[in-house]
Order: structure tokens, then C-alpha cells, then sequence
């Protein structure tokens, strides 16, 4: 424990002055956040002294809570001393640390200690590597950092510099090509999924690449290439969501101009990549939406559609959606993620049980080698009870790895047998890290069930609780079931009064 840790008088277990200052230089003075990245240092002058120094605009984030009733409680037996340890805290922007906080149902400490984990890698091989080093000048922060999030969970060093080598490469010839050409033109034909690369870069794409269909298109356009067709096709797709959007706003602090910020719905399905065929089901989500549609002085109109954050209770697939368009710049972007693992929260409500039914076959068939899809509704606001959608569907690319797929199916089949677990004990389960870790096997849970099934003569209570076996060890805590009122989980438990 840091020497400067201390404990406040309203019983929080807060970080000292060098553990904070620990942790901003682990993370390289940005935000942690996936996404964010945000500078939170720069140089600042005392209004009263002159005095030349510097401001912090960061905070050091509890990934457990510093208060017993603050979000992402502690686990049992976690002592102040590791509650206040530098492993327990992540660098954030203010904003990030307060959004983490006041929105912990999508914040779960899991997903904090990854943002922590890539955030702090991507840091220190940025300074012990002179290639990673030199090449990263050319790469934006958030490419960068988007990088070692595509190599979890293993975060292999070594493959991971060789994928910023070759991203560092192709960003170092972007950038001489700027300075040396004026305009290039554009390819005639291009992969879908890679448009934003084919209209930034003005680069050929490889042979291999699924070319765009364009018999609709050449129905519709006559003349001009197909990357203009997909350019004004894009336009006329973000500018029409984007406007229905602007339509929808209720809010009296809208002008009708600039950005707007609000809750967009979102339906994500998988499509068979050879015949066509989409998936029976799919996974309807609330996203955060933003949008701005300008005309500018200067005769040309600025457009911007972002979709981001479709992760929710029961599902962890995160599309991220960008399309920026403005004279001389087009941007496309279309990615699906896996944030973490989902809290699975209210599994016993049937519209929540639903909700996860479709997000598991949704799943297989993307591991399956299906291709995600993703629709966006045309309505803002923070309910899901409009159906009203852009009928086109958006290409998503996929960047789950198979190890990924593994997991959270693995994790599909526990809550399944959670829910088994529940309606034959009249419990309501509570889902636990520990619960999803694979040293406890299904043997192991239906052998603890049945004994608290069991009749049994005398029964130990401590503070309403009872403790059953068998039990795993997981490092140093042996993991059983603990029966709570009308609660049940799996959590550490004191060997001594197991039944």
C-alpha cells in the first residue's frame, strides 16, 4: 500500500496522491476508455502567482468501489489496502470517470480492468519499443490502441508490433503520398467492407476482396464509377437517418443545427455469406447515437452518422458504425466488437429471457462463419418500443476471435443451466465473476445444488446466509454456493461452515 493512501472520513478508501500519479503515468497521461484517449495534462499558469505549471484535467477511477455503496461494490474479503492498491484504479478522462460511475450496468469491473490492461500495454510498449516507437508517431491514438484491443486476450508482444509495423507502413506512405501528390484518383472498383480505405488512401485493393454488386446500382446511376455510386449511396442513407433523427428530438434545447446526442435503436442480425439467408432472429438494442447534418457557407454540406455502444444487459456485441462526410473527406467505418461479458442481470424476466435467446443464436451463427448486419432506427429517445428502421441494411466487419466466440458461448450454456438451477430452487441467481470461471464445472455446481437441497437437520446461519459444497479453488479462495433469502450465487466462502 502507498504510504500517502489514506481513508477518508466518510468511510471511502481513497487513492493518495501517488497512486494517482502512478496510475496517470502508467497510462500515458490519456483516458483509458476505449475510444476516448483524451489528453489530461498540459501546461498551465497560476492566475495569482504566474507561476508556470500544470493542470490536471484526469481522475484515478476505482475499478471496485472506494465506498461500500458506491457502484461495482468490492468482492468479499477484499481488503482497503488492495481496494486502494494501483491495481484497482484506471486512468480516465473526467467525463469517462464520471460516465463509468453514474452508468456501471454497462461498466462492470471486467470491462474496466480490460480498458485498463490495453490502455497501460499499448503505454509501455510505446516506450521500451524504438519500432513501436517511431512508427506509432504516424498512427492516430485511437488506431493505435485499436490495435492491441484486436489481439486480447492474449496480448502477444510480438504479434502485436508486427500488426503496428505493417499499420505504421501504410500510415508513413499515406502521409508521403500527401505531401508529394495534390489529388490522386480514385480506384474504379473496391471492396465493400473497405470503402473508407479505398476512398481515403485512393489505393487499389487486393484481387482476393468480394467486389461490390453493382447491378442495382447500374440500374439506378447511369454513368460515373462505383465508388461514386457507393459514396452518394452512403450520402443518401446517413443523411436520411440523420434527418429522421433531427425530426424525432424532443428536447427543448434543441436549435435544429449542429451535433446531436441521444439513444438511437439498433437491430443486429447475422447473414449467410453464401446464399443470402439472414438469421430467424436478431438482437434488438438500444445505441448511442450521434448526428449533424450542415450546409456549409461554402456551398458543400457536412454529414456525420456515428453509432456506437450497442452492448446491453444480456449482450456484449458492440457495432461501432462512423460516417463523416465533408468536401474532400469521406470516412466509413463499420465494426463489430465484443465488450466484455454481459451482467445478465433480471435473466428471470421472460422479455429479458427472450433478449438473451436471440442474442445466443445471433451468436452462433456469427461463430458459425455468418457475417453480421446491423439496421438503424430512425427514432431517438430512450425506449425500444418503435420498430421503425432505415430499411437498407449497413455491412458490419467482424472482429471477434475464435477464442472470443468460445467464451461467451461457454458463458450462454452456464446461464442456461443458472436458470435451470433457479426455477428448480424457487431462487433467484446472481451472476457472479466467479461463477463464469471454467475450474467450476457443471459437476461441481449440480453437486452444490443438491445439497442444499438435501433435507438436513441443522442448518449454520451467518447474517442470513448459508455456505454449500463442493468448492474450487480459484488462487487463494475456495468458490461454493452461497444461499442468501431468496438469493443464490457463487462467490468465495469460508470452508468452515460448508454443508
Amino acid at each position: 500500500m502507498k504510504k500517502d493512501a489514506k481513508k477518508s472520513k466518510n468511510d471511502r478508501h481513497n487513492f493518495g496522491q501517488a497512486t494517482r500519479m502512478d496510475l496517470a503515468k502508467a497510462a500515458g497521461f490519456k483516458c483509458s476508455h476505449r475510444g476516448c484517449l483524451a489528453a489530461s495534462t498540459c501546461v498551465a499558469e497560476k492566475a495569482k502567482t504566474g507561476k508556470i505549471g500544470s493542470a490536471n484535467v484526469g481522475c484515478a477511477s476505482h475499478i471496485y468501489a472506494a465506498a461500500d455503496d458506491g457502484p461495482r461494490p468490492a468482492p468479499a474479503g477484499m481488503s482497503p489496502e488492495k481496494i486502494m492498491h494501483v491495481s484497482n484504479g484506471i486512468w480516465l478522462c473526467r467525463d469517462c470517470g464520471t460516465i463509468i460511475d453514474n452508468i456501471e450496468c454497462k461498466y462492470p469491473a471486467e470491462i474496466l480492468q480490460e480498458m485498463k490492461r490495453v490502455r497501460e500495454f499499448a503505454q509501455e510498449l510505446t516506450i521500451i519499443s524504438p519500432e513501436v516507437r517511431t512508427v506509432s508517431r504516424f498512427i492516430s491514438p485511437i488506431a493505435f490502441d485499436d490495435i492491441f484491443w484486436d489481439h486480447l486476450p492474449e496480448l502477444n508482444r510480438e504479434s502485436i508490433t508486427r500488426a503496428v509495423l505493417a499499420v505504421g507502413a501504410k500510415s508513413i506512405g499515406d502521409y508521403l503520398d500527401s505531401k508529394s501528390k495534390q489529388s490522386s484518383p480514385l480506384p474504379l472498383s473496391f471492396a465493400l467492407k473497405s470503402i473508407a480505405s479505398a476512398v481515403q488512401t485512393a489505393t487499389a485493393v487486393t484481387e482476393q476482396s468480394s467486389m461490390l454488386d453493382l447491378s442495382v446500382a447500374q440500374k439506378t446511376y447511369s454513368g460515373g464509377s462505383p465508388v461514386d455510386f457507393a459514396c452518394t449511396h452512403l450520402r443518401e442513407k446517413a443523411a436520411t437517418i440523420v434527418d429522421a433523427w433531427a425530426r424525432s428530438i424532443r428536447s427543448r434545447d434543441w436549435k435544429g443545427v449542429g451535433w446531436h446526442i441521444h439513444y438511437c435503436n439498433v437491430k443486429l442480425m447475422a447473414r449467410n455469406p453464401k446464399t443470402g439467408e439472414l438469421s430467424d432472429s436478431f438482437i434488438w438494442v438500444q445505441g448511442n447515437g450521434y448526428g449533424r447534418h450542415d450546409h456549409l457557407s461554402t456551398g458543400g454540406k457536412s454529414l456525420h452518422l456515428h453509432v456506437s455502444y450497442t452492448a446491453s444487459n444480456v449482450n456484449n456485441l458492440d457495432w461501432h458504425l462512423k460516417i463523416d462526410i465533408e468536401p474532400g473527406r469521406f470516412v466509413f467505418e463499420s465494426s463489430l466488437r465484443m465488450f466484455g461479458r454481459p451482467l445478465f442481470r433480471d435473466i428471470d424476466n421472460p422479455y429479458v429471457w427472450q433478449d438473451f435467446e436471440a442474442y445466443e443464436r445471433v451468436l452462433r451463427k456469427l461463430s458459425e462463419g455468418w457475417e453480421p448486419i446491423g439496421f438503424v432506427g430512425l427514432e431517438t429517445g430512450d425506449r425500444l418500443d418503435s420498430d421503425v428502421v432505415y430499411p437498407e441494411l449497413f455491412e458490419i466487419d467482424l472482429h471477434i476471435s475464435k477464442p472470443e466466440f468460445d467464451q461467451a458461448l461457454y458463458d450462454c450454456a452456464k446461464v442456461r443451466l443458472a436458470q435451470e438451477i433457479s426455477r428448480a430452487c424457487s431462487k433467484f441467481f446472481v451472476f457472479t465473476p466467479d461463477y463464469f470461471n471454467r475450474a467450476l464445472d457443471e459437476s461441481t455446481i449440480r453437486q452444490a445444488v443438491f445439497n442444499y437441497r438435501r433435507p438436513i437437520s441443522t442448518s449454520y446461519v451467518e447474517s442470513h446466509e448459508r455456505y454449500f459444497g463442493p468448492t474450487v479453488r480459484v488462487g487463494r479462495r475456495e468458490i461454493g454456493m452461497i444461499v442468501r433469502g431468496i438469493w443464490m450465487l457463487f462467490d468465495p466462502v469460508p470452508r468452515r461452515h460448508l454443508y
